[in-house]
């Protein structure tokens, strides 16, 4: 059952998923030992946030490896942004609202 206080986003679900796969592949490859994803939603966009939380201190999306996942989640419709944080890399994908495209 959906969620009803996330807002409804506009994607191209085959391509997120791709990238999706893709991103968790690479966190995979770096030894994370968990991976939390959350969703939340704000006034004109939803926000998933993906943390590689680990004994590591590389992030696998970024600098050059950071293009393919970044140009594949705009195509689908999402804006993302990765940094390191105390546990891990963090990525964060925002999708803006289908209400606030129609505004």
């Amino acid at each position: 059952m959906a969620d009803k206080s996330l807002q409804t986003v506009r994607m191209d679900v085959e391509r997120f998923a791709d990238a999706l796969i893709d991103v968790l592949e690479r966190l995979v490859g770096v030894e994370v030992h968990t991976v939390k994803i959350s969703i939340s939603s704000g006034d004109i966009c939803s926000t998933m946030r993906i943390e590689g939380c680990g004994s590591h201190s590389y992030n696998p999306v970024s600098g050059r490896s950071q293009k393919y996942p970044e140009r594949t989640f705009s195509l689908c419709g999402g804006l993302m942004q990765t940094y390191m944080a105390d546990d891990g890399p963090v990525l964060e994908i925002e999708f803006v609202s289908s209400d606030a495209l129609q505004l």
